[in-house]
């Protein structure tokens, strides 16, 4: 009984035409076999033939060689002295021969040629045919040189003989036909070429054109084969010529190449076996590849992308289970081509940018078929100031028609949305509202909506909805899926664009417009017609107010950059308060803002200013302590100002600082004067950074008196500039300059060593003084490196600590003065005494001033001035004072100009006195001689 494979196997009627074809297919092997056998007897036959032709090239090419060797031997015979009589003796002369071996057989001519390469004796005539050959000569070497030249279109082949004792050498021509013999001597059916190392053909046939061939044909187009053999031969040890290549063409006719195939007689009594099976097995054969013929035409419609393929195979064998697979294949590829197509159309939008309404509209309107859903809907969610939910849906008697509506969301509807993570039934039950979402889409049916959430980094923002009013299959579930993932990357999409409009415009830091923003948005501005709508009659096209806020970087370098940032943000926040309605408000950097404020003339703008210096006056809280910093404005106005953006922000940048150089604080309108100032400004700010090295920088001293005993006790070194165009420059002139381009810290430095070493020369001369006041900026401070500057000044030009006494502002006060504080109290000390400058003017703090390790006060000049006459600095004196003596400081009152301000200062109880009343600063000799004479005899306020 046979197995049950058998029997399967014995039951299939494709079974059993394969097995009879193969059957009588067996003589196939017989013929594979002979053409097998008759190919490689013809492979043996052609690669004896070709080792025969290499040995002919091989041979003939040492031949030539030989003779080359033969000739250099009979070269090397010949006499070290030139032949006697005239040069230009016929070769063919008996005794020249026997004199010259192998001149007129081997060599055609020769001339001999002496150390210093000039020619001495040629035959042939004089100069003679070897003449030209003779002054391109290479240098000698040790060994025979073959060269080959051409000369009047001929090709000369030249044997240089090594040179002789005395340098001298023969060179002659080589006779080509004693040279080529062996290939003379071939078959004639043979052509040979021989090219040298350079590729110069030495001995080549002429070639003949070939009749319609462009090309010239090594030999006539007659010839039905060639057959090519190369060989190369080196010359480079024995004459420095490299390798000659010797290439053989040997040519055979039609009748003699098709002697040497033996595959033909053995291929044709392999055919004659073969007929007889081709015609017994053709008619099985045709019968089996019909339905493959008709499955296969079908798969190339459906690789088409043709509609509708079926496959008719009426048979009842395999051949029609597979025809009718096939045609349920061809059914779910037509579906999956066509949601391909979609979801392909979908990544076409992403790519192109197209709106992600126009999208949806498509989807709804091609892909509702293919899901077999009665209706379908995308909602997605718009996040705005006021979330809005956008919804789409197809009408169910109109498929090719959406509709759509938008509404508001509450937060509550946002989080139910945000919380849908996966596919659910809609609507949810704790979700109330969205049942009058949807309630359109159902148009008074009892459908059955399912909720596909669109999600992008951990977010809902929208919804693919779907109503069946059956139950769907998997395979629908499944391409609905697929056409949510891409609907989701084209949301995705959608309002990452977005994300990246907004940021390519916007400041991360304060939601502001950013210079990109700023530069579009004054752009379009500029281009509004004169007279929109909003704008006052007669006004100005546009005004553009550039903000800086005062004293930033000082706050920011104190606090930390995360502090100066939430104090950029409250800025920010204060000019958006501040603002209009129309108005646009921007950073375009650093603790810059700008203010646009269309239609808007001067009276407009300047009241906008004044706002914001308001607004911004009101101190800033940071970390539960208030900061003052307050505001510069610059004011330029369109187009009396400007007509174009980049005119617009210089100007208001320039008014800026005419703000900021008035006091701060303040706002000021563009004047044309201002451009001037400004390239007034960088030139006087490129020649200060040249100015330390140039030595330009000088100090002058200015003494401060005991009010007990009228004597010079100290000085304050204050520094001056000689400009070697402008004169004696003030440093009101040039330090807010340097504090602004970061030089400051460098003349900081400069003024330390400066000081330390006059007082090291007064000490050496007994100048009197027991103190010299040096000026040190917050910058010093802020680099942590003014401990090592004081010391290796101090050290360096041997002066005591307690004869230098480093002065102070109040800006050390705000913020966190620690880092500060600790520098001052290791300088304190050593025996520096460090003196607060300025006290009064500025925000300070009473508990960080009771901690801060001051050893000196000073009275600004600014309530000096007006102790006779304004009560309230009268009081603010009298409290500093007093506060200081409290404390247990030193006092020295700066700026005093009248009898009466020392007066009133002594009854204060003031320690020291400073101003023009007793001298102003003065040079160091000045300085010293003043300092002697008070020795003597006392200044005193009357003096």
């Amino acid at each position: 009984m046979p197995a049950p494979k058998a029997r399967r196997w014995l039951r299939s009627p494709l079974a059993w035409r394969i097995g009879v074809s193969v059957l009588l297919a067996v003589m196939l092997p017989l013929v594979v076999l002979a053409l097998l056998g008759g190919q490689v007897l013809e492979s043996l036959a052609q690669r004896h033939e070709a080792r025969e032709r290499m040995l002919l090239v091989r041979g003939v090419a040492w031949q030539v060689g030989a003779h080359l060797g033969d000739a250099a031997v009979l070269m090397a015979t010949w006499p070290g002295a030139a032949p006697s009589g005239e040069p230009g003796v016929d070769p063919a002369d008996a005794s020249l021969r026997a004199r010259l071996p192998g001149l007129g057989l081997r060599f055609r001519q020769a001339a001999l040629v002496d150390a210093r390469g000039q020619l001495r004796w040629s035959s042939g005539g004089w100069p003679g045919p070897l003449a030209d050959a003779a002054m391109a000569l290479p240098p000698p070497a040790t060994r025979s040189q073959l060269l080959a030249q051409e000369r009047n279109g001929q090709l000369q082949l030249l044997l240089a003989q090594a040179p002789r004792s005395d340098g001298s050498r023969w060179l002659a021509e080589l006779a080509p036909d004693a040279l080529w013999q062996p290939l003379a001597a071939a078959d004639a059916s043979i052509y040979w070429c021989v090219q040298n190392a350079q590729g110069l053909r030495l001995h080549c046939p002429t070639p003949r054109k070939a009749v319609g061939s462009d090309p010239p044909a090594l030999v006539d187009a007659s010839i039905a084969d060639r057959v090519h053999t190369g060989w190369t031969l080196p010359l480079d040890a024995d004459f420095g010529a490299g390798h000659w290549q010797f290439d053989m063409v040997q040519v055979r006719t039609a009748a003699a190449a098709s002697t040497l195939s033996l595959t033909g007689p053995l291929v044709g009594g392999a055919l004659c076996a073969l007929f007889g099976v081709v015609l017994v097995s053709g008619l099985l054969i045709t019968r089996t590849l019909d339905p493959l013929r008709r499955l296969r035409e079908g798969a190339r419609r459906i690789e088409q992308r043709a509609p509708g393929v079926r496959v008719d195979v009426a048979r009842g064998d395999e051949f029609g289970d597979l025809a009718q697979d096939f045609n349920q294949m061809a059914a779910a590829i037509d579906g999956q081509f066509r949601s391909l197509e979609l979801l392909a159309s979908i990544d076409r939008d992403i790519v192109g940018h197209r709106d992600v309404d126009e999208v949806f509209r498509r989807v709804l309107v091609q892909a509702l078929p293919g899901l077999g859903a009665a209706v379908m809907g995308l909602a997605r969610v718009e996040s705005e100031r006021v979330p809005r939910l956008h919804l789409q849906w197809n009408d169910e008697a109109f498929p090719r028609k959406v509709r759509r509506s938008v509404r508001a969301l509450v937060p509550a509807e946002v989080q139910a949305l945000d919380a849908v993570i996966t596919d659910m039934a809609w609507p949810p039950g704790d979700l109330a509202s969205a049942s009058s979402w949807c309630a359109p889409m159902r148009q008074d049916k009892d459908l059955a909506l399912q909720a596909l959430p669109l999600r992008w980094q951990g977010r809902t923002h929208g919804l693919l909805l779907l109503g069946w009013s059956a139950a769907s299959s998997p395979q629908r579930v499944r391409e609905a899926g697929e056409l949510r993932d891409r609907l989701s990357v084209a949301l995705a999409a959608h309002q990452r664009e977005r994300e990246l409009t907004w940021q390519a415009r916007h400041d991360d830091l304060t939601g502001l417009l950013n210079r990109n923003g700023l530069h579009q948005e004054l752009d379009a501005l500029l281009v509004t017609p004169e007279g929109a709508e909003g704008s006052e009659p007669g006004a100005a096209a546009l005004a553009v107010l550039f903000i800086d806020l005062d004293h930033f970087k000082t706050v920011n370098d104190n606090l930390g950059h995360g502090l100066g940032d939430e104090l950029l943000r409250q800025a920010a926040e204060r000019l958006e308060a501040s603002a209009p309605t129309r108005a646009v408000v921007a950073r375009p950097g650093g603790d810059e803002f700008v203010l646009l404020l269309p239609g808007a003339g001067a009276e407009a703008a300047t009241a906008v200013a004044s706002a914001v210096c308001r607004r911004m006056a009101v101190p800033f809280t940071l970390s539960g302590k208030e900061h003052f910093l307050g505001a510069s404005i610059g004011i330029a106005l369109a187009p009396v100002h400007g007509d174009t953006r980049i005119d617009l922000l210089r100007h208001a940048d320039m008014a800026m600082y005419t703000a900021k150089d008035a006091g701060r604080g303040r706002h000021a309108m563009f004047e044309e004067p201002l451009d001037a100032r400004l390239l007034e400004r960088s030139s006087l700010l490129a020649d200060l950074r040249q100015a330390v090295a140039r030595k330009e920088l000088v100090l002058f001293y200015q003494p401060r008196i005991c009010v007990a005993d009228g004597s010079i006790v100290s000085a304050e070194a204050l520094i001056r500039w000689r400009h070697p165009t402008r004169g004696l420059l003030g440093p009101s002139v040039f330090i807010p300059l340097a504090e602004e381009s970061e030089l400051i810290e460098v003349i900081g430095q400069w003024v330390i060593q400066a000081a330390c070493a006059q007082l090291a020369r007064w000490r050496r001369e007994a100048v009197p003084l027991k103190r010299l006041s040096v000026n040190v900026s917050p910058r010093q401070l802020q680099s942590g490196r003014l401990m090592d500057d004081v010391e290796e000044a101090l050290v360096r030009h041997g002066v005591p600590w307690n004869m230098l006494e480093l002065e102070v502002t109040e800006s050390l006060l705000v913020g966190d003065a620690r880092s500060a504080s600790e520098q001052l109290g290791r300088l304190r000390e050593r025996g520096v005494l460090i003196a607060l400058d300025d006290f009064g003017t500025g925000y300070s703090s009473m508990a960080t001033l009771r901690t801060l390790p001051i050893d000196v006060m000073k009275v600004d000049r600014a309530f000096v001035q007006d102790l006779s006459e304004d009560p309230s600095a009268l009081a603010v004196t009298r409290a500093i004072l007093t506060l200081a003596q409290a404390l247990g400081k030193h006092t020295v009152a700066e700026g005093i100009e009248t009898q009466a301000q020392a007066d009133t200062l002594r009854q204060l109880g003031c320690d020291e006195f400073q101003g023009f009343l007793f001298s102003q600063a003065v040079p160091a000799a000045e300085f010293a001689a003043l300092c002697r004479f008070s020795a003597q005899q006392p200044l005193s306020a009357s003096a």
